[in-house]
């Protein structure tokens, strides 16, 4: 099956599959991203089980530099697709990293438009995301724009 990718000239970028929980792993373990640094046996089993799940979408973006899409990984970003009681479906943009040596050449912006398309692929009305201060800009130029008030209740504290 061939899926489906967006290039500039540093990246390639794909939906992730079960296959790819590796070169996930030593993304976030390379980048010191948390995701991995606590219990990774059971973090890797949540992101295979995670990546299997059609509502659920991960995308990476893979170093140019190496011929094939299962090298290294350069970006990462992910959606939840979530189903509103009222009808219709909303898609959560969970996160967006890119490695320090890819930053400020596209990348994050090709992994928000191939996570967006996704959402659009599930028939998703909106694509909500919360982010901090300094990355607003960043989520404007994509298309998207500031929005209400998000909060949150830090849970186990």
């Amino acid at each position: 099956m061939r899926l489906p990718s967006t290039t500039n000239r540093f990246v390639a970028i794909r939906r992730l599959t079960a296959n790819d929980v590796n070169a996930l792993k030593q993304f976030f373990e390379v980048n010191d991203l948390p995701f991995f640094n606590e219990a990774a046996e059971c973090a890797e089993k949540h992101l295979a089980a995670f990546l299997q799940v059609p509502t659920k979408s991960c995308f990476a973006a893979f170093s140019r530099e190496v011929e094939s899409f299962h090298g290294e990984i350069v970006g990462f970003g992910s959606i939840d697709v979530l189903a509103r009681p009222r009808g219709g479906r909303i898609a959560y943009l969970g996160e967006v990293y890119v490695s320090n040596a890819y930053r400020r050449k596209g990348v994050a912006t090709k992994i928000v438009h191939s996570v967006t398309e996704e959402a659009d692929r599930l028939a998703c009305h909106q694509v909500i995301l919360h982010c901090s201060y300094d990355t607003i800009g960043f989520y404007e130029r994509t298309g998207f724009s500031v929005w209400e008030r998000g909060m949150r209740l830090e849970m186990g504290k």
